[in-house]
């Protein structure tokens, strides 16, 4: 995966009688090579020469370089002396470090139910925000299993580390969260939960300092978890300004049950619709028709749109609370040394699934995700990033934003290097897995499969749905991208 601040350096040699041709190609997936550097050697010219070419011309891409020698004289070699990929330090010199770390987590969003990503006047908090956070358009959940994906946010490791890869999956205590390794350096924590999936049964309440969980079905409004964080950061925060503060958030988001006023539901789309879904009832009414069309047709374009306008209902009173947040921070005035992070676990999902299922089959509508951070004192606000990351990006950018080192074995990028130079970043191959089946997307690439069947290779078409299968066409890339699958899941397994 090529970067535009990557450079291909080498030196190219000749030895024996006569002369030759070396040649350096770029190879793409379903594209002939093309030429990117020639040179003759030997004879009466020169038998070497050093080599740096800029990739900047490819970043982004998924190529191979190929080194090739051609029209040699009997008897001579063409040499290619310890090529290497250069790439330049993406580290960022006087970062600033987070005094108070905000982690909201909205369960279930699209990319397309949050700004940044479209047009969505029902949240301006959000909104109000954009010009000082960064959006990263490539993210995507490490599995369709919601808490899956929040343990991978919460302890840095993938799936196939941590193994929460089905509903049933429980967190063990042996992998560190965020709260524990925070907690041991004095720094105080706290996480408040309303969905089921991250209740102390399955492992989430160990390692903070206070943990609070919020039944669905108790009475209680969706915006209670963030109610709640806004209190503790209150109390503590009137206490001892100094003293750093962790707080994640997992809210509902737009995930039934939709509560709100008569008004809040007066007049939602579409016109006349005499279908069944209601505010309370959503979460039941959405499992039975997930029952009933499996295997078969997806639900009615009618309830899907009532679907959207309850979860834009929902999200609209998650973000009047976020609104609320971020002005008791400032209030405080620590809203400079602040990192708020947006994102969700899942997605929704696309037309073709009944929404909000959990452990759903892999398909980029539920694992593509959105990600919005405010970075501590406005870095690189306003901007957005194109470059593949993770749930594991976020986990390691937290520590190093308080200034923490995250275990040995930890995955993951700094988010904040990545939204300070995109370009020094390539197209890294994005893991997941659910159950047994596995989807390695690799740039516009992607690689699935349940063993012991053969994988599928594939490239994504615009509505981020597989091509046909060109595993045969392309036995090199495909044959790389699986490499990469299963060292990653070999390193996982072992990395605790």
């Amino acid at each position: 995966a090529a970067t535009g601040a990557m450079s291909l350096q080498t030196i190219l040699g000749y030895a024996g009688p006569g002369e030759g041709e070396a040649r350096i190609e770029v190879v793409e997936p379903g594209k002939p090579a093309v030429l990117l550097h020639s040179t003759k050697l030997g004879g009466e010219g020169k038998t070497a020469e050093a080599v740096d070419l800029p990739l900047e011309g490819l970043a982004g891409r998924i190529v191979a370089l190929d080194l090739v020698a051609t029209a040699t004289t009997p008897g001579g070699k063409i040499l290619f002396g310890e090529p290497v990929l250069r790439v330049r330090d993406p580290r960022v010199p006087g970062r600033p470090e987070a005094k108070v770390v905000v982690l909201v987590v909205f369960t279930g969003a699209n990319p397309s139910h949050l700004p940044g990503y479209a047009d969505v006047p029902t949240m301006p908090a959000l909104s109000s925000l954009l010009e000082e956070s960064v959006v990263f358009h490539k993210h995507r959940a490490p599995t369709t299993v919601a808490a899956g994906s929040m343990a991978s946010l919460l302890t840095g490791f993938s799936p196939s580390a941590h193994k929460v890869v089905d509903t049933g999956a429980r967190l063990g205590d042996r992998f560190p969260t965020l709260g524990s390794i925070a907690r041991d350096r004095r720094i105080a924590t706290s996480m408040f939960t309303g969905n089921p999936t991250t209740f102390e049964a399955f492992g989430f309440d160990h390692g903070w300092n206070r943990f609070g969980a919020f039944s669905p079905v108790s009475g209680t409004s969706a915006p209670a978890p963030l109610r709640e964080a806004m209190a503790w950061l209150d109390g503590l925060l009137k206490k001892d300004k100094d003293r750093p503060l962790l707080v994640v958030v997992h809210a509902r988001g737009g995930h039934p049950p939709w509560t709100g006023t008569e008004e809040d539901f007066k007049d939602l789309p579409p016109k006349d619709y005499a279908g069944n879904l209601t505010g309370r009832r959503g979460g039941q009414i959405l499992a039975k028709e997930r029952s009933r069309h499996f295997g078969r047709k997806p639900m009615s374009a009618e309830d899907r749109v009532r679907v959207e306008a309850f979860a834009q209902v929902a999200l609209r009173a998650e973000d009047a609370q976020l609104g609320q947040l971020v002005e008791l921070l400032r209030q405080h005035k620590v809203w400079a040394s602040t990192l708020l992070v947006v994102t969700s676990d899942i997605a929704m999902g696309g037309g073709a699934r009944v929404p909000f299922g959990d452990g759903e089959a892999l398909g980029e509508d539920v694992l593509g995700i959105p990600l919005v951070i405010r970075f501590p004192d406005r870095r690189f606000g306003g901007s957005r990033v194109h470059v593949p990351t993770t749930s594991m990006d976020v986990a390691r950018t937290v520590l190093a934003s308080m200034g923490l080192d995250p275990p040995d074995e930890m995955e993951g990028r700094d988010l904040l290097e990545m939204a300070a130079h995109p370009d020094r970043f390539g197209q890294e191959p994005q893991f997941a897995v659910t159950g047994s089946t596995y989807a390695t997307r690799w740039g516009n690439w992607l690689l699935s499969g349940t063993p012991p069947r053969s994988p599928k290779f594939c490239e994504l078409l615009p509505e981020q749905e597989c091509s046909e299968d060109i595993t045969a066409q392309e036995p090199f890339f495909a044959s790389w991208a699986w490499r990469m699958t299963l060292d990653h899941v070999r390193s996982s397994e072992t990395s605790m």
